[in-house]
């Protein structure tokens, strides 16, 4: 088994309701649970915090004197930041009475096995694993045309991630993912596909509970004219990619009686003043309800979606759509647009339906849904089931696992 250094310098894992800091931590004890030996590396955010800590067999955490998270610079200063970080995580391991095989280093983190290779750890180029947590923001940007010509605002990010790509091994979400990374980042890079992850059992809340818990004045009749509502649910960031135009479109015509928007918001913004003024409309004229919720912790989005009969996503180029994974998670059928990771993730007429990127055929295919609760309860169970099946973390932890052998095989350890 292989001993594999985790390199994280955005937070600290020990607060487990950030994203990524449980994503490691479940993806490091998964792998030890398989019999790795796993160090994870973070910032030191108090003085107190022990230099390193045994959160479980083979699970070693060591706090790096680096600067705390939120005291991490931008601009010039961060190179020399990640520079810090990378010598204090090489007199670690030189202490250490074992190799390490292989480093985890995580999106625009790819200056740092540079920095560790000047420093005098022996680093074959092959031993480097470039894992997914959002590698796929550059590259969506760069599909997309945003302006990365040099000394605009990507370009420095753009490089780093070039500069972590051209490793051997690196790790991004889906196929649209690994064609852009050959595409625009590195020809020669060897692109693993290992999805998300998503916990099927952080879902199990009433619909009825679910709304008192949203709105405790809902009592007597106003409750139970609230659950009989036909409810459409998006979470996502307000922007013209995200196509939240199209849903209100959509909603307005169809059979839905509430659509529920959340996600970042700014009234300042364009995009978000144009929908914020549609919603306003369509209300006016239809007398539909729409709320706009901006972004929410993950309890009440999990609310929401036990609340929502259907997960609806008309984003454009979906770089993978953990939101829709959330929603088929919670037993919600989704009809979603078709192309990007939707593809990847959504089994159209089975677990919901990839339709064109048009306000028509999301209005239909939304009423086809609504008034077929037979098909949308068939749709559900399959949706939970193709969650469980396949984007649980013992699928995610055998695909890493599998990935570790193979960059290790044949090829000497670093000291």
């Amino acid at each position: 088994m292989a001993t594999v250094a985790m390199l994280h310098i955005d937070s600290v894992v020990e607060v487990t309701d950030n994203d990524l800091d449980t994503y490691l931590l479940q993806l490091s004890g998964r792998l030890a649970a398989l019999g790795h030996r796993v160090l994870l590396f973070t910032l030191r955010a108090e003085a107190a915090q022990e230099a390193h800590v045994e959160l479980a067999p083979g699970l070693t955490l060591y706090h790096v004197d680096a600067g705390a998270p939120d005291d991490a610079p931008d601009g010039d200063r961060l190179d020399e930041f990640k520079r810090e970080f990378a010598a204090r995580v090489v007199s670690i391991v030189r202490d250490l009475d074992h190799a390490v095989d292989v480093v985890y280093s995580r999106r625009h983190h790819g200056v740092i096995p540079g920095f560790l290779v000047t420093l005098g750890l022996q680093l074959p180029l092959w031993r480097w694993i470039h894992y997914h947590q959002d590698l796929s923001v550059t590259t969506y940007q760069v599909r997309q045309a945003w302006p990365v010509t040099l000394g605009s605002p990507w370009h420095a990010r753009v490089e780093e991630e070039r500069r972590a790509a051209r490793y051997a091994h690196s790790v991004v979400n889906t196929p649209n993912e690994r064609d852009a990374v050959l595409a625009y980042l590195s020809r020669r890079a060897t692109v693993h596909v290992i999805p998300a992850v998503v916990t099927t059992d952080a879902f199990p809340i009433s619909r009825r509970d679910a709304r008192r818990a949203l709105n405790p004045q809902l009592k007597g009749a106003a409750l139970q004219s609230c659950l009989a509502e036909k409810v459409l649910l998006h979470a996502g960031d307000f922007d013209e990619v995200a196509g939240q135009l199209i849903l209100l479109a959509a909603f307005s015509t169809s059979r839905a009686d509430r659509l529920v928007l959340a996600g970042d918001f700014d009234l300042n913004l364009d995009h978000d003043r144009k929908a914020w003024n549609c919603a306003e409309l369509i209300r006016i004229r239809t007398g539909k309800k729409i709320d706009v919720l901006g972004r929410l912790s993950q309890e009440n989005l999990r609310r929401c979606m036990a609340v929502a009969d259907l997960y609806v996503s008309a984003a454009r180029d979906e770089a993978f759509g953990l939101n829709v994974l959330n929603a088929m998670a919670a037993g919600l059928p989704v009809v979603a647009a078709t192309g990007g990771g939707h593809s990847f993730t959504v089994r159209s007429g089975l677990t919901g339906f990839l339709v064109d990127r048009d306000p028509t055929a999301f209005q239909e295919t939304i009423d086809l849904l609504l008034t077929r609760p037979d098909v949308r309860k068939r749709m559900a169970e399959r949706a939970w089931r193709h969650v469980r099946d396949n984007f649980s973390w013992d699928c995610s932890a055998a695909l890493h696992d599998a990935l570790i052998r193979e960059v290790v095989a044949g090829s000497p350890s670093m000291t």
